[in-house]
């Protein structure tokens, strides 16, 4: 827990969090607020049944419960003050709690670096598209990459490590085609970007859910970023609804054949230092108006106070 760093007093206050989630139709309410030594409040509540009812809320080390009273009194008593309610709760086989977090568990996603991709294999051991999807996506960037192999490789001490290779076409010394193969160290950065994003892309494309990104441009041609942008607004590869949260100051994606005005958020920080978000669709603006000029005009704020030199 890192509090607000920008004035004398946040790091003695808690930071609150709150999450509002829908998980197999059900849909749950879930916030917490804490600082590193101690939570201060804490709730869960869900719908089951079309109405927002309590399965428990906390004020300090107070807990209220209008359902499985007996039991969840029984977790309370073990529950430290720097502990979650929520997460003991579930290692106490609390059925709703359970349910709950499974949304926290299964159905957030993090972009990673490609050198994790072994492992991210290794964390989908079951599902056999995975690898595929790699270098489905490795071939839609046409950077050359014709396919991918999973190596096995044994060290001294008998650890069993993984390791991605690509495959290119490419001709030897008389024309002939013939394939070659380079290890992932060895592509490009938006290449290893790209297959990098790939397993949770379309992880959380076939099974629903929220994939975070930061800085999602980084390092890939704009064309890929509106290319993985546009899978998760097609019905047909993103059946299930799944959302992608990303920051980018590529401004290209305020085009609005891309992404909707209600999609759109802008950070800007005020006076004291402290980051503001809102909503693009809080402005007026006309439905024919370049979203994209007006944010490089400044209408919209989000853009940094510098002064360009005259040429």
């Amino acid at each position: 827990m890192t509090p607000f760093a920008l004035n004398d007093y946040s790091a003695s206050e808690p930071t609150k969090f709150s999450f509002l989630y829908t998980l197999d139709g059900i849909r749950y309410w879930y916030s917490f607020s804490a600082t590193k030594g101690k939570v201060y409040t804490e709730s869960l509540y869900h719908a089951p049944k079309g109405r927002k009812t309590l399965v428990f809320a906390r004020e300090g080390q107070e807990f209220s419960f209008t359902e499985a009273k007996a039991c969840r009194k029984l977790i309370s008593q073990v529950v430290a003050e720097n502990q979650l309610f929520f997460s003991v709760a579930c290692t106490m086989n609390d059925v709703d709690c359970a349910k709950a977090m499974m949304w926290f568990r299964e159905m957030i996603y993090f972009s990673r670096d490609y050198s994790d991709i072994p492992r991210q294999l290794l964390e989908y051991p079951n599902d056999a598209n995975i690898l595929r999807a790699i270098s489905n996506y490795a071939k839609a960037a046409d950077v050359g990459i014709e396919d991918m192999r999973l190596l096995s490789e044994t060290s001294n001490d008998s650890e069993t490590n993984l390791k991605a290779i690509s495959i290119h076409q490419g001709k030897d010394k008389v024309g002939k085609p013939s394939v070659y193969t380079m290890e992932l160290s060895d592509e490009s950065d938006g290449t290893r970007k790209l297959m990098a994003l790939a397993p949770a892309i379309e992880s959380v494309l076939t099974k629903g859910g929220l994939l975070l990104v930061d800085g999602i441009e980084k390092e890939l041609h704009p064309a890929l970023v509106e290319f993985i942008v546009a899978k998760f607004q097609s019905r047909k590869t993103n059946p299930n609804g799944a959302q992608i949260v990303f920051t980018t100051h590529n401004s290209d994606l305020l085009d609005m054949e891309l992404l909707r005005k209600d999609q759109l958020y802008f950070v800007d920080k005020n006076s004291e230092g402290v980051s503001e978000l809102y909503r693009i669709s809080d402005f007026s603006a006309h439905a024919t108006e370049s979203i994209r000029k007006g944010y490089l005009l400044g209408k919209y704020g989000a853009t940094p106070n510098i002064e360009i030199e005259e040429l």
